[in-house]
Order: C-alpha cells, then sequence, then structure tokens
C-alpha cells in the first residue's frame, strides 16, 4: 500500500497517542455506546477497542494523523488484510485488548460487524481494495473538516 501525502503516517512511538484520540473520537458513539455502554463509564473499553484497531492496521496496513498534532485517526487495511483472522490478531498483538473487553461484549462486536465482513467478501472477491477500518476525529476537533480531510487525500 502506498503511503497517503497530506497526512501524517503514525510511528511505532506515537501509537499510544494515536489510541487515545481514536477512544476519545467515539465517545458520543451510538454504536459504540450500544455495544460498550456508557464512555464516562466505560472508558477502558473504548480505549480497548481503539487500541485493538490501531494495533491491527499498524501491523497489517496504515494509520494516519490528520496532522502532527493528532486531530483525528485513520486506519485502513488492504486486500485479504481487511480480515481479521484470529492469527492475525494474536501476531499484531491485537488479540489482547480485544478479549479484554469481555466475552459478552465480544459477541456483541462479533454480531455486529459479521454481516460487513461477508457484504465485502461477496463483493470484493478476487479484487485488490483499500479497507477504511476505522476513521475517528477526537471530540474537540469534531466538524472541523479533519474527517473530510482524511476522505479527500487518500
Amino acid at each position: 500500500m502506498g503511503e497517503i501525502k497530506n497526512l501524517h503516517k503514525v510511528n511505532k512511538s506515537e501509537i499510544r497517542q494515536a489510541t487515545g484520540v481514536l477512544a476519545d473520537a467515539f465517545k458520543e458513539d451510538p454504536l459504540f455506546k450500544i455495544l460498550f455502554g456508557d464512555a464516562v463509564k466505560n472508558s477502558h473499553k473504548y480505549t480497548l477497542v481503539a487500541k485493538f484497531m490501531i494495533r491491527y492496521c499498524y501491523k497489517y496496513g496504515d494509520v494516519y494523523a490528520s496532522s502532527e498534532k493528532f486531530e483525528g485517526i485513520m486506519a485502513i487495511t488492504q486486500d485479504e488484510y481487511s480480515y481479521m483472522s484470529l492469527w492475525r490478531m494474536i501476531r499484531s498483538g491485537s488479540v489482547f485488548p480485544f478479549l479484554s473487553i469481555g466475552f459478552i461484549t465480544f459477541m456483541k462486536v462479533a454480531s455486529a460487524l459479521s454481516p460487513m465482513d461477508e457484504a465485502r467478501k461477496k463483493h470484493m472477491k478476487n479484487k485488490s481494495f483499500a479497507y477504511l477500518q476505522i476513521i475517528g476525529v477526537a471530540s474537540e476537533n469534531q466538524g472541523k473538516g479533519h474527517g473530510g480531510n482524511y476522505l479527500m487525500n487518500s
């Protein structure tokens, strides 16, 4: 996958910062609230999910911030790496934060994402593609065009 210009490619030492931004970005998201509950009460679950996504995409794709100021985060994978196998989750270290969210929450997430995986497998079979795993803008920067900047520059 080629590097996207005009965005800051997150390096290994910045993964923790990227995780914090992504967790914050979803604290008012309706789906996240259904899956993980209240963001204040369950902030650790929001952080674990963000850590899972960042670690997986860092190993098997790319993670970008809107700038060196980390207003938002975008994580993408390509082709077969868009499918998160157990082996890939173990190799990337993302399995540990994911399992830490608890079995019931794990099952909720799996059932919510399964239809998207099946549709992607059906429609993208034998095609090369990039897959936007997650995109989020820190709450204090939402509504300022950072999400649109990602989409325009990728």
